[in-house]
């Protein structure tokens, strides 16, 4: 093969010094054939193989390889052939004796001539934006839980929206809508998804599909439009799929350490809000300047935001508690034996008779668990107070340590029955108070040792005053310009002396 050197000497000697080809080839050693390529290509030379490298071993599978690759396109994506399995097969099945890397390489030059080609695409302003789950592992309350990331990208500007959720469910799903949507200031006009269960039942065809009742509600509210991917194709939405990744990596990485899920959703909206200031490949302005424009062109936020939960009947029992997802919650004693409806939001949960909410309690995600809040108990506690030391709600309440000390300390003082009696009447102005309120002030009534139902009332009234806020007062003009004198207040020292100065 002549070398670009080589092919140097032979255009200068034809071109420079005018010398036939015929000379050329004689003086240089090469056929006229090589010079006259020479003299056409000046570029240095490319080797290109005339006759595939025989290749007995792997020749005599490659037909077996190609079957398995062609069958496996009708198969689960999750159950197909690896290139590591194909050499097993081959090798228990075929009596191949080459090479598990011969057989990697066949399979990875046969799969890059099947992928499938890409088309670079541009979005307009204001139209679209993609969305998705993903999940991630955190350390909340010092226990390793698994979060389902709900993202967001608009897809022209690329602002960004994060958000971690306890589950997938319909109401989760549409919270981080809302929240997303209030963190832009307004609602993209189409939004892409893969098929999720939250938002549809089935596909009908193509990118069609059948669509839950309460997901178009959702949609008809905020006015934008939905799109969903071919099933198994997330290349249809490949923005989100980054960003999915992108958060997991760049912000969920060392684990963090946070309390709840406010904590991490704080967490994430500050690093969304730091991403304005990214300026993503190929663009020459930054997120947050691109947004600024593209803003105008979104939908507007409608006058109020929708209401996400699942509403389910539900029946208290005799000892007003309701069951929901196998977790229980309590109702006060006089909805027992009734039929409710739960409100299932994503982070609390709303009892109601039809008519007006009767109990609110913070959603548990596990199952097995209760929420009793003591208050729903007082009017059976009054009934009963001999269950007052083994009632569950008083027990696991957050407060119940200073409830049990203020019950050991009447107790000091007069009978049983009548500490019993006692404690419930303090108890009783939990329905007047917050729980917290009255938990803080028998801690003050314990530590002043005043421990009757008006001392701990007086204290409750003086908590309360303390978070009003004054409003100034105005003086009337004909005092506006009044000025006190200081005096010095060792004056009054004369007093007692009996010395005036």
């Amino acid at each position: 093969m002549v070398q670009v050197d080589e092919k140097e000497r032979i255009r200068n000697a034809y071109y420079v010094q005018e010398r036939s080809i015929r000379e050329i080839a004689r003086e240089m050693r090469h056929s006229r054939k090589t010079v006259r390529n020479a003299l056409s290509d000046p570029s240095p030379p490319v080797y290109r193989r005339v006759s595939p490298v025989p290749s007995p071993v792997m020749g005599a599978v490659k037909l077996i390889i190609d079957k398995w690759i062609e069958e496996d396109g009708s198969r689960p994506r999750k159950q197909r052939h690896t290139a590591h399995r194909m050499y097993e097969r081959l090798r228990d099945e075929h009596g191949f004796v080459g090479a598990e890397s011969s057989v990697r390489r066949y399979v990875r030059g046969l799969r890059k001539r099947q992928s499938e080609l890409y088309v670079p695409l541009c979005f307009e302003p204001g139209r679209d934006a993609q969305a998705d789950f993903g999940e991630a592992m955190v350390k909340m309350d010092d226990v390793d839980t698994k979060v389902h990331l709900f993202c967001l990208q608009l897809c022209s500007s690329h602002r960004r929206f994060v958000m971690a959720l306890p589950f997938q469910k319909q109401e989760a799903f549409l919270e981080a809508h809302v929240r997303a949507f209030d963190f832009f200031g307004a609602v993209p006009r189409r939004i892409t998804y893969d098929n999720l269960t939250a938002a549809t039942t089935r596909a009908i065809r193509g990118d069609k599909r059948r669509e839950i009742d309460s997901f178009v509600g959702f949609r008809s509210h905020y006015l934008f439009e939905s799109h969903f991917c071919n099933p198994s194709e997330p290349q249809e939405k490949g923005q989100i799929e980054n960003l999915v990744g992108y958060a997991r990596r760049n912000w969920l990485v060392p684990i963090p350490k946070v309390q709840d899920y406010d904590e991490l959703n704080a967490y994430l909206l500050a690093k969304c809000i730091e991403e304005d200031k990214h300026v993503v490949h190929g663009m020459r302005e930054n997120i947050g300047e691109m947004f600024a424009r593209e803003k105008a062109l979104l939908v507007s936020l409608p006058d109020r935001p929708y209401e996400c939960f699942r509403l389910h009947p539900v029946r208290s029992n005799k000892m007003s508690i309701i069951c929901f997802e196998s977790n229980s919650y309590s109702v006060p004693s006089d909805y027992a034996w009734q039929n409710l409806f739960a409100k299932a939001y994503f982070n609390r949960i709303e009892i109601t008779d039809a008519k007006r909410v009767v109990a609110i309690h913070k959603r548990l995600y596990g199952t097995g668990g209760e929420s009793l809040s003591p208050v729903h108990y007082l009017e059976a506690l009054k009934r009963k107070p001999g269950s007052v030391e083994y009632a569950r709600p008083l027990r696991n309440s957050e407060f119940s340590p200073v409830y049990f000390r203020f019950l050991e300390r009447l107790k000091e003082s007069m009978p049983d029955s009548g500490a019993r009696k006692a404690f419930l009447k303090v108890f009783e102005l939990s329905a007047a108070y917050p729980q917290e309120m009255v938990a803080e002030a028998m801690e003050l009534s314990l530590l002043y040792g005043s421990l009757d139902g008006d001392a701990v009332k007086n204290l409750l009234v003086q908590m309360n005053s303390r978070t009003a806020i004054a409003s100034p007062v105005a003086l009337p003009d004909g005092l506006s310009g009044v000025r006190v004198e200081v005096r010095d207040v060792r004056l009054f020292d004369g007093l007692l002396s009996g010395v005036s100065r």
